[in-house]
């Protein structure tokens, strides 16, 4: 390769590190991975039927930037390593989960996150980050010496952003469950519980009465259609029988 074909190439690499949409499309990513693991149990991710789950875990954590990486050792050692420090201290990586589904859940209920490192404490203000006032903590010197520290402060710098902002609680009173929303104005996790809430919403502005009374009615008038489908299927079928026998 020439000199004017690497100095036509390096714009593009550099694009694509600085590009903001995939900046932004790979932090929704990881804020989606984090979600996912805060929802697991490391019971589940060790037994023996499942050891593939934790190799792809182990893989995403080093993807995704969230485990400490030795750069030295080639990718499928370090995978192994990751996925051995894991199955070594399940109890303690049971606790990162819970450290993590806190931090997600003061996000998405605009409330403060407080995270003891050792002798010092890191806090993460999720109403001034919704608010929009994403400021990163002040962790970027801090030496990293476990993989605990490298996934939480690994998360509070991804959440403290403006996607870190879209992390919700579904308002729906029976699911309260974290998501990423995919629209300022999302405040359902999924189509389901949307669809669910507008029912339950028009079942108590009816009233409980009013409503077993109309559904009788609904189910009553679905009846005498089906019995009408019925006897119309057997008469179709009735003459159709006769045809054939007269031919």
């Amino acid at each position: 390769m020439n000199k004017r074909e690497t100095d036509a190439s390096t714009p593009k690499l550099r694009s694509k590190r600085t590009d903001p949409r995939a900046v932004a499309r790979r932090r929704r990513q990881i804020i989606n991975f984090l979600i996912g693991l805060s929802q697991t149990e490391a019971t589940v991710l060790l037994s023996p039927e499942r050891r593939g789950d934790l190799l792809n875990l182990a893989r995403d954590l080093l993807n995704f930037g969230l485990a400490k990486p030795h750069k030295e050792v080639p990718r499928a050692k370090r995978i192994e390593a990751t996925a051995f420090i894991i199955r070594q201290a399940p109890d303690r990586f049971q606790g990162v989960i819970a450290s993590l589904r806190k931090l997600l859940s003061a996000i998405a209920d605009g409330k403060e996150f407080l995270w003891e490192l050792g002798e010092k404490s890191l806090i993460l203000d999720a109403g001034a980050l919704k608010s929009g006032d994403p400021t990163n903590p002040s962790i970027y010197f801090w030496p990293i010496t476990s993989l605990e520290q490298s996934v939480m402060i690994g998360a509070m710098l991804e959440l403290a952003s403006a996607e870190g902002a879209m992390v919700r609680r579904c308002v729906r009173h029976v699911c309260g469950r974290v998501f990423l929303a995919a629209r300022p104005k999302q405040v359902f996790c999924t189509r389901q519980c949307a669809s669910a809430a507008v029912f339950e919403r028009y079942k108590e502005n009816l009233g409980e009465e009013e409503y077993r009374a109309k559904h009788r009615e609904v189910m009553r008038r679905w009846s005498r259609k089906k019995r009408y489908q019925a006897v119309k299927q057997r008469k179709h079928a009735m003459q159709h029988g006769t045809q054939a026998k007269r031919r």
